[in-house]
């Protein structure tokens, strides 16, 4: 029928400068997507508080995309009468924000997505406060660190956590902590030299999949307790030493995995 078809109406807005975004702008469009490609917004950094340019979206948007250096909300508050929105995409952003801001967005948000964007900061608590979150990927982005802080705890329904090519060098111990519907992580391409256990073993007994291709990894006797991993299925190669270099991580034995004796194991 008429209204099922208008409720997957994707509306662009692109190659814009603008002073601000009209109150109302979107009024009878009834979009289930909305993206800004490239629209800069002089002097409305937070997009209006009271979130006047989005109304008439209230009760048709399920996903909003900031894209190619647009201009992106410093306050996400202008969200919170969004009732059905369900995904955020940030792609191609120079110098973004990650705030605790973005916990301002509505309680309905299951999946954020920070794709090819160079990040100027990130707060510790970024989405603690979004409880129904189901996926968060960030992908080619410069997240030299990730911290649990900053999901829900505990995240009940995460299902995926990609963090890839984000120049991660290391998991902190318990990021897996209180996750309990958690499926697939991927940290392929990153910098991550070797796994800790104490990131891995709340994830024991769970069928979860974790894909590491594409980082350094140096294969010693440290990463031994990692082997006992349970139900978790695990994805990578060796890089060093050279004796193991690209072996598959799921044909390691204890005793493939030696240490000089400076190397203190925790």
């Amino acid at each position: 029928d008429r209204a099922s078809v208008r409720s997957n109406v994707r509306f662009i807005l692109t190659n814009s400068q603008l002073d601000s975004i009209p109150p109302r702008a979107f009024t009878g469009i009834r979009a289930s997507t909305l993206e800004l490609e490239n629209v800069r917004v002089n002097n409305s950094p937070t997009f209006d508080a009271d979130g006047d340019s989005f109304v008439g979206l209230e009760a048709s948007l399920e996903k909003i995309v900031f894209s190619r250096n647009s201009s992106v909300p410093r306050a996400w508050s202008f969200s919170k009468r969004m009732e059905k929105l369900r995904q955020v995409v940030l792609f191609e952003i120079d110098r973004l924000s990650l705030s605790t801001s973005f916990n301002e967005l509505p309680k309905s948000v299951v999946q954020v997505d920070v794709i090819g964007s160079t990040i100027q900061d990130v707060d510790d608590h970024w989405l603690s406060s979004l409880p129904n979150l189901e996926a968060i990927v960030i992908r080619n982005s410069n997240v030299s660190s990730f911290m649990r802080t900053m999901l829900p705890n505990p995240a009940t329904k995460l299902e995926a956590l990609l963090l890839e090519n984000c120049s991660l060098t290391q998991l902190p111990v318990g990021f897996s902590d209180s996750l309990p519907s958690l499926k697939y992580v991927s940290l392929v391409d990153n910098l991550i030299t070797t796994l800790d256990a104490g990131s891995f073993w709340p994830l024991r007994g769970a069928d979860v999949i974790v894909r590491i291709t594409g980082n350094p990894l140096h294969c010693d006797c440290r990463m031994r307790a990692v082997l006992q991993r349970g139900r978790t299925s695990l994805h990578g190669q060796c890089r060093s030493p050279e004796w193991l270099r690209d072996r598959d991580l799921r044909t390691l034995r204890p005793e493939d995995l030696q240490c000089s004796s400076s190397v203190v194991v925790t």
